[in-house]
């Protein structure tokens, strides 16, 4: 749902505005969503916090050592029952409803959801990707393995052999970032880069004007 900057600040005066941070883990989306609950009054929802919650999960560490890797006998059923729990709590008309301005925190799948999810999200909310850039692939990569956190890889990963295991992992991850990268951009309204949604220093009122500068004038 694109905004004019007239449009934006109306909203965000008289509580209505609706958006939704997309992009990778680790952009600042949880970080930004948190911002505005405690300094601009959200109600807000993360995705991932309730696919926790209905699966009895306490951390991002559990829910990933709960799914496992793309080459784990148990992935393919789990990823199915996350990204089914996933549709659950993005897909909610709860939330357009909301009495004051509300901000969704998306899980880094959410571009593997139905047509019918999307269009959900373009039509009700300004989808606002917290964007990477290409050289911060491999930084991204080596995140993810210090800090694994559940991934649902859709059709970016392969194995050689059935003995290529973290191996192909290693090997299939910057690709799967990189397919990801170009889906976000198709799905966002606007693009805020990474480097500045994710800088502590900045404050949570100069992020929001950031957001209104990136918006156009006119529709």
């Amino acid at each position: 749902m694109m905004l004019t900057k007239q449009e934006f600040q109306e909203k965000l005066n008289n509580n209505t505005l609706k958006i939704a941070f997309i992009g990778m883990s680790n952009t600042g989306k949880s970080f930004r969503s948190d911002e505005l609950h405690q300094i601009q009054d959200f109600n807000y929802v993360h995705v991932d916090d309730k696919i926790e919650e209905e699966l009895q999960l306490s951390s991002m560490a559990e829910m990933a050592a709960w799914m496992g890797y793309p080459f784990d006998e148990r992935y393919e059923k789990r990823s199915k029952r996350y990204l089914a729990l996933e549709e659950k709590y993005t897909h909610k008309t709860e939330y357009i409803h909301s009495q004051k301005n509300f901000v969704l925190d998306t899980t880094g799948s959410v571009i593997y959801l139905s047509e019918e999810t999307k269009q959900y999200l373009k039509d009700n909310f300004l989808l606002i990707l917290l964007d990477i850039e290409q050289d911060q692939l491999e930084k991204m990569k080596e995140l993810f393995f210090k800090e694994p956190k559940s991934v649902y890889w859709g059709n970016s990963f392969s194995q050689k052999n059935e003995n290529d295991t973290i191996d192909a992992v290693r090997r299939c991850y910057p690709q799967l970032l990189s397919d990801r990268k170009n889906q976000y951009r198709a799905l966002a309204d606007i693009i805020i880069p990474g480097e500045i949604s994710q800088y502590k220093g900045l404050s949570i009122h100069r992020f929001l004007e950031i957001i209104s500068f990136a918006l156009p004038n006119h529709k």
